[in-house]
């Protein structure tokens, strides 16, 4: 008999906007979720988690002016960063930029998606040295990124 995998929700993946300082000064204003759709959007790897993230804030005209389609979260960043566009971020991607000013988030506000970070573990090695020590590193990260990004 073999055990199947344990698997844990360390935490879900919770969406916001996020876009370079600069963007909140330009000429296309960012007051409401509604405005996002004046401004270029990047996308990653597909559109629907933007268009979900809209249509959560009642925004039926989901249709960006512009748009780019990226599939490297590390680029995306980039390009928000840069000023290109404006990214949804789940929280531990935007969390560091965030902090140091080089990203923004307009609104504060944030939907999960039906994705997350899972701990999955196989019974067979919980016992393995070091497995622990990882684990309440882990944990530890976790429970820092809920506290810094104010999840409940």
């Amino acid at each position: 008999y073999k055990a199947g995998p344990a698997l844990t929700l360390l935490i879900p993946l919770l969406l916001t906007p996020v876009c370079a300082p600069s963007l909140l000064e330009g000429p296309v204003p960012l007051r409401s979720p509604a405005d996002l759709v004046n401004h270029h959007l990047i996308h990653e790897c597909e559109t629907m988690r933007w268009k979900r993230w809209l249509e959560q804030e009642g925004v039926l005209e989901t249709t960006p002016k512009s748009s780019t389609t990226l599939d490297d979260c590390t680029l995306i960043m980039r390009e928000a960063i840069n000023g290109a566009g404006i990214a949804l971020a789940d929280t531990i991607m935007a969390q560091d930029f965030l902090q140091q000013g080089k990203l923004v988030a307009p609104f504060h506000v944030r939907h999960t998606y039906p994705a997350g970070i899972y701990l999955h573990q196989r019974r067979s090695i919980g016992n393995k040295p070091g497995t622990g020590l990882f684990q309440d590193w882990l944990l530890a990260e976790v429970s820092d990124h809920k506290q810094v990004m104010a999840i409940a």
